[in-house]
C-alpha cells in the first residue's frame, strides 16, 4: 500500500512538471510561447513587444542588451563567456544548465517548481530560428535585521 502512494505521489510530481514546459509555435514571421512571449519577424530583425529586439547575421545573434550568441554546427558561444552543445534533444549549456526541446523550437531548461512559475516567470530569447527559455531569477528576499530605532543611539 506504502509503495502505491509513493508511486501515485512521484507520478503526480512529474505530470506537474511536464505541464509546466514551455512551448513556441511559428505561424508566418510570428511565434507564440506558452509563457505569454509574442515574437514578431521582420527581415533579420526579431521583436517580443516587451522593448526587446535580437538582429539574426550569419551565424550570429545580437541581442539589445549586448548579448551576442554565435552558432557553429552543433554549438553555440555566447559573449558572456558560455557555450552550449546539443545532443539530441537536450542542449547543455557550460553552467550547468540543461535545456529540454519542447515542440517546434523552443529550447526550455529544466526546472521544478510550480507551473505559474514555470510558465509566467520565465524569459524567452531567440538565437537563430531557435528559441531558449530560461526561468526568471528569483527576487531577493529581504533581509531581516535590526530596525532602526528613534533618535539614533
Amino acid at each position: 500500500m506504502r509503495l502505491i502512494a509513493i508511486v501515485i505521489a512521484t507520478l503526480a510530481a512529474s505530470t506537474g512538471m511536464a505541464d509546466a514546459q514551455i512551448s513556441c509555435q511559428k505561424i508566418g514571421n510570428q511565434t507564440y510561447c506558452s509563457n505569454g512571449q509574442a515574437f514578431q519577424r521582420f527581415g533579420n530583425m526579431n521583436y517580443d513587444g516587451r522593448g526587446h529586439a535580437w538582429q539574426q547575421s550569419g551565424d550570429r545573434t545580437y541581442g539589445a542588451d549586448g548579448t551576442t550568441y554565435r552558432r557553429s554546427g552543433s554549438q553555440i558561444y555566447d559573449s558572456k563567456g558560455n557555450s552550449l552543445q546539443r545532443f539530441g534533444n537536450q542542449t547543455f549549456r557550460s553552467d550547468g544548465t540543461v535545456y529540454q526541446k519542447s515542440g517546434d523550437r523552443a529550447n526550455v531548461s529544466q526546472q521544478s517548481g510550480d507551473q505559474k512559475r514555470a510558465t509566467k516567470g520565465t524569459f524567452c530569447h531567440p538565437v537563430g530560428d531557435e528559441y531558449f527559455c530560461d526561468p526568471a531569477p528569483d527576487k531577493p528576499q529581504q533581509q531581516r535585521g535590526v530596525q532602526p530605532q528613534p533618535g539614533g543611539g
